[in-house]
């Protein structure tokens, strides 16, 4: 379960690396791609739709777009709630990678516990007791150790089921 967590780290920070990359994409268009409000929208011959910055010299079907109002855009914001904006997604992504940690602990003490309830099933050495007609029971002691393994499965079940939903 250790390769889903990682996993999904991964998939959040590429979320975030793509939005970054969105995000200078389109700054940059907005200042320099069509800054003066000369879009042109071309029908080709083809049918296609094409939309440029620079006026067609065949002739072509094209429309020149409406220039943008003034207010239209996009505002950057300033400085200290960028600042704050960047420390809420630096914390959220910690809390989420401790939380997925925490997850895959205590997957890794489940598996532990059910191994060694799985390998504790054979009686060990004095937990027989010899009877009179010559045969063989099981006494106290295995009781009690198949009983704290049991407990142990149960606990580390309860763990893990905790840790999911401190995750949700």
């Amino acid at each position: 379960m250790q390769c889903k967590s990682e996993s999904n780290t991964t998939i959040d920070r590429l979320g975030i690396s793509l939005a970054r990359f969105l995000l200078i994409g389109v700054l940059f268009i907005a200042q320099n791609g069509f800054a003066d409000g000369g879009v042109y929208k071309i029908r080709r011959a083809d049918g296609k739709i094409e939309y440029t910055d620079k006026a067609p010299a065949n002739g072509a079907d094209a429309t020149r777009m409406p220039q943008l109002p003034e207010s239209a855009g996009i505002v950057l914001a300033p400085p200290s709630v960028i600042e704050d904006t960047r420390r809420q997604v630096t914390e959220r992504i910690a809390t989420q990678n401790r939380q997925m940690d925490a997850v895959a602990a205590a997957e890794a003490r489940l598996r532990a516990a059910a191994k060694a309830k799985a390998d504790g099933e054979e009686p060990a050495l004095g937990e027989r007791q010899r009877l009179a007609n010559g045969k063989s029971r099981l006494n106290e002691n295995y009781v009690q150790r198949q009983d704290q393994l049991d407990s142990n499965v149960a606990k580390a079940q309860a763990e893990l089921e905790a840790a999911r939903a401190a995750g949700r």
